[in-house]
């Protein structure tokens, strides 16, 4: 098991719904966080919270699907904190955009293949080479069920997430032989947040995946040592699971 006490992990999508819960639980964990989303003012609070749970904070605004905004984000997080030990991609999309596939536009197609894989593929491009210098590291991106079974109605946002789980899980076999645990997270199912009761208040809670049995399910991924690769984990709601 790794300690992960006073490492340094880097959360994109970090002020996001599973990213906020992500950085606070890493922050009382002890690690020093680089938190990583668009909109300065919403990391600053996050930020705060971090750091009145003990934990030594740097809020950085960056669009991760933009190389030169990734490569300046690694380059501070290397600089004021030190060598990323952990990366947490929980960025997400605002949008699923559902529709049947005669319904949608090579624009949708394009908009979303530019998005969360691109994201991917950018962080642990400009990331992975340090690890495998150090000989040590984790990434643990966070797709969708629908990226394991195509969801009905969803081609867009399988096809996308099906691309998560193909880059991430084709990079861990090289990643392991070198000391880097890849991982991929994929929650199948409603994930419960004030936001998902307003929207859908007809829904049983209790159908609902919890946000902490998921960060529970990260830091499983973080922690294992390099004698237990982990490459794919599935975490269903009760609602999902046949």
């Amino acid at each position: 098991m790794v300690d992960l006490k006073n490492r340094v992990a880097i959360v994109t999508g970090a002020t996001g719904g599973l990213g906020r819960d992500c950085s606070l639980r890493l922050a009382r964990e002890g690690m020093r966080l680089a938190l990583v989303a668009r909109t300065q003012a919403n990391l600053d609070l996050l930020a705060a919270e971090a750091r009145m749970a003990g934990a030594e904070a740097l809020p950085i605004a960056a669009d991760v699907t933009r190389y030169a905004a990734v490569e300046r984000m690694a380059a501070r997080v290397e600089a004021e904190l030190g060598p990323p030990y952990l990366l947490v991609n929980a960025f997400n999309v605002e949008s699923l955009l559902g529709a049947p596939i005669e319904q949608s536009s090579l624009g949708e197609f394009e908009q979303l293949m530019g998005m969360k894989p691109r994201a991917t593929y950018l962080t642990m491009r400009l990331l992975l080479p340090g690890m495998y210098e150090r000989g040590e590291g984790c990434i643990v991106n966070i797709a969708s069920g629908a990226g394991v079974s195509g969801s009905a109605g969803y081609s867009l946002f399988s096809a996308a997430e099906f691309a998560v789980v193909g880059l991430s899980d084709a990079v861990a076999r090289k990643a392991q032989a070198r000391g880097v645990h890849v991982a991929v997270l994929c929650p199948w199912g409603i994930i419960d947040s004030p936001r998902v009761r307003r929207l859908l208040p007809h829904r049983d809670p209790d159908d609902f995946l919890d946000p902490e049995d998921l960060v529970e399910a990260i830091l499983f991924l973080a922690r294992r040592s390099t004698r237990a690769w982990v490459r794919q984990l599935v975490v269903r709601s009760p609602m999902a699971i046949e």
